[in-house]
């Protein structure tokens, strides 16, 4: 591997490595392919990125998807859910109704700038090239989301998720392992 290969992969690496998923970027058979991409201030906004290696050390965009936030009304409730043990675990379950049986939960990103905490739950992405069917019924659903909270220094937290839904939250101790 060229040394313009290895810098230009590692640049990237390094821009894609902001996600909220356990997912990593992976690059196997001359392809790149990064889970999600901030974007505007929005945690993984363009999702499924595949870049190509090309002629002269250059890369081309093979795909990538717009992600699309799961809607306000959809989502009915949001719970913060905040153990008792130490580290401490912090947990938001969302609660909705999806309006047709093609509705799911796909990714969910964050960021955290100082003590808040933006976080976006897409729609499962639909990569299907042909229209497809579902059904009219409406679809409950419940869906927990970890928030990252292991290492944050003690004070309060605050949280927005899909810029409808916000709180706080408070660790009264650094959240680290205890000796």
């Amino acid at each position: 591997m060229r040394l313009s290969t290895f810098i230009t992969l590692t640049l990237l690496a390094l821009c894609a490595s902001n996600f909220a998923y356990s997912e990593n970027p992976e690059y196997a058979s001359s392809q790149l392919t990064i889970p999600a991409v901030d974007a505007d201030g929005k945690p993984g906004y363009f999702q499924d990125i595949v870049i190509a290696a090309s002629d002269n050390n250059l890369w081309k965009l093979v795909e990538a998807y717009e992600a699309i936030p799961i809607s306000k009304n959809i989502i009915e409730q949001v719970e913060l859910i905040k153990t008792d043990s130490v580290p401490v675990q912090v947990f938001l379950k969302m609660t909705g109704t999806f309006n047709d049986g093609c509705g799911a939960v796909g990714q969910v990103s964050h960021s955290l700038n100082e003590n808040k905490y933006n976080i976006i739950a897409y729609y499962k992405l639909n990569k299907a090239t042909e229209p497809i069917a579902c059904t009219q019924a409406l679809v409950p659903f419940t869906y927990t989301i970890p928030l990252p909270v292991y290492g944050n220094k003690a004070g309060e937290y605050h949280y927005t998720l899909n810029d409808a839904f916000n709180g706080s939250f408070e660790l009264t101790v650094d959240n680290l392992l205890q000796d």
